[in-house]
């Protein structure tokens, strides 16, 4: 299998912010992208017989093949109870670039990660 290489980077932005002496809030926005750089062919497939209509041809290093963006939202709030307990609540949503290509159920040496193509998908 010939190397695969890809290009990640992300912006953040962030606010932490104090309601009052019980109640904080953390929010923020993450947008992540990420390009899978050539050299390599990516083919387009039929949907029904599965076979390649299309085939296209990446020969420099860095020659973008295809690029994805996400916005990766994260909020988390936080109540204080007493001096030594609190309740916290948080949700954030993650883009994975990789893609654990497995023959079986469980995870074993040969399995391989792979990185996303326009024919494996984003996670």
């Amino acid at each position: 299998m010939p190397g695969m290489q890809g290009l990640e980077s992300a912006l953040y932005l962030e606010n932490d912010q104090k309601i009052n002496e019980r109640i904080s809030l953390y929010y923020g926005i993450r947008n992540s992208f990420y390009h899978q750089l050539g050299p390599g062919d990516r083919f387009t497939y039929d949907e029904v017989s599965n076979k390649p209509i299309k085939a296209e041809f990446f020969s420099g290093k860095s020659d973008v093949m295809s690029s994805y963006s996400n916005l990766e939202p994260r909020f988390s709030m936080t109540y204080l109870l007493s001096d030594q307990n609190s309740f916290k609540l948080s949700y954030n949503r993650n883009a994975q670039y990789l893609r654990l290509m497995s023959l079986g159920a469980e995870i074993e040496w040969y399995d391989i990660w792979m990185p996303t193509t326009k024919n494996i998908s984003l996670c």
